[in-house]
């Protein structure tokens, strides 16, 4: 384990002067990555985050990654987090609610102290978890190639590895570590594609995990090669200029692959594969129909489909007086006034609720801008937008296009991502705002 593990971090291509912070739960997985990490020599900086849901056991997985953290002298950093009463206010599930907590607290770090890499412990079966919920979801291609390796400054070098191994190896080196129950509740789709799923794809056939894990490799290497390819194959339809696309009908019609050209062309512009799989029916629209994204709009000519940005990429601002609807060059943004909280939909980003209190129309809405900066909900100081949609996965056009909603000149949501701390509020009011993006079809 521990030479593969350091063979991995080489190809990885980790320098060993770099600064690094490994996240450590006090769990298996993430106690034999500080082990491993320490063996090959690194230096890390610890981070564990106490999210007080599980009573005493929560203080004795700190009391363990810090006992472990002085073994091996090396630095560690605690943060707890009042989870429960978070999730109440950010009226979010519990588990994704410590999850944001958790990635916004590393991320500060990682300004506040300059970290080159965050480490996790994801390992080879979180792999397969993610393929098997990926390939339900129907996903595509791309989504069945798991969790990567790299993103950004997060690096997950266990993936290599399965949780079989992870666990002969920690019994080996006589790890300590501490286990938590609440993986074991299968009320969560992932803990229900682990502990049932995928015992029985062991079952009917043992080593199925690994065999899985084998073929992500090849789809990776797949999605690539295809990826290559297909760029080759686009290059005979289209007709680039400096501000649009042109793609020739007729060419497209006449490809056997014509819906995964199209496909490779459009995804990285924004366009859903709903969106693509009808514009690779180029018989059936007319001239003068329109189809957009966050940042482009795609126009049905006799001879082409011509891809612009939206005209509306200018620093523009659209000032906002109160209720109605506004006209968006990706769709509308409604605005009402409403009651009754618990029919609120709060688990769709694409919505805003607000209370008047803390809000002075008109409001503005706008293209982000470098340099634009707030304090997230639920965080202590700042953060620069750029790198909320960096900590977001949010990246090309979806990025560019990203938008943000602005009350007596303060940010106050990046529209479906964050919204801002100016936003709480002890009680709420009988006179609510709904603000809702609705996406053009």
């Amino acid at each position: 384990m521990l030479e593969k593990f350091r063979k991995n971090i080489a190809r990885l291509g980790i320098p060993e002067n770099a600064r690094m912070m490994v996240a450590v739960s006090g769990g298996i997985d993430s106690m034999l990555l500080l082990h491993l990490l320490v063996e090959t020599g690194f230096k890390p900086i610890v981070a564990h985050c106490n999210f007080g849901l599980r009573g005493k056991d929560s203080d004795m997985d700190q009391q363990l990654v810090e006992k472990m953290s002085k073994k091996y002298k090396l630095e560690v950093f605690v943060k707890k987090f009042s989870t429960l009463s978070e999730s109440k206010i950010r009226k979010t599930g519990i588990q994704e609610t410590a999850r944001s907590l958790r990635y916004d607290w590393f991320h500060e770090m990682t300004d506040e102290m300059r970290i080159d890499y965050i480490f996790t412990a994801h390992h080879g079966d979180d792999q397969v978890e993610t393929f098997m919920i990926n390939l339900m979801r129907g996903s595509g291609l791309q989504g069945l190639c798991g969790i990567p390796e790299v993103n950004g400054k997060i690096v997950r070098p266990l993936l290599f590895a399965t949780r079989k191994e992870i666990e002969h190896y920690a019994t080996s080196q006589k790890l300590s570590f501490r286990e938590d129950l609440s993986n074991a509740d299968t009320k969560y789709l992932r803990n229900k594609v682990r502990h049932k799923l995928l015992p029985t794809l062991e079952e009917i056939r043992p080593g199925s995990v690994s065999k899985v894990l084998d073929t992500m490799r090849l789809l990776n290497e797949a999605h690539d090669f295809l990826t290559f390819h297909l760029q080759h194959e686009a290059k005979d339809l289209l007709i680039v200029g400096q501000n649009e696309i042109k793609i020739d009908r007729k060419k497209l019609q006449n490809s056997v692959y014509r819906h995964l050209i199209l496909y490779s062309i459009l995804q990285p512009l924004g366009f859903a594969d709903d969106t693509v799989r009808r514009l690779s029916d180029t018989v059936r629209f007319q001239t003068g129909r329109k189809f957009f994204s966050d940042s482009h709009v795609i126009f049905v000519e006799k001879q082409f489909y011509v891809v612009n940005p939206l005209a509306e990429k200018q620093k523009t601002m659209l000032e906002i007086k109160g209720a109605g609807t506004y006209s968006l060059p990706a769709g509308i943004l409604k605005v009402s006034q409403v009651s009754e909280r618990g029919l609120w939909d709060v688990e769709n980003k694409s919505i805003l609720y607000v209370d008047n209190s803390v809000v002075t129309f008109p409001l503005s809405l706008r293209l982000w801008e470098s340099g634009d900066k707030f304090r997230p909900f639920g965080l202590k100081g700042t953060q620069n937008v750029s790198n909320i949609l960096t900590n977001a996965g949010i990246t090309g056009t979806e990025r560019k296009a990203a938008t943000v909603l602005i009350s007596s000149n303060e940010i106050i949501w990046l529209c479906g991502v964050r919204s801002a701390e100016k936003l709480r509020v002890e009680t709420w009011s009988e006179n609510i705002w709904k603000f809702e993006i609705i996406k053009a079809e």
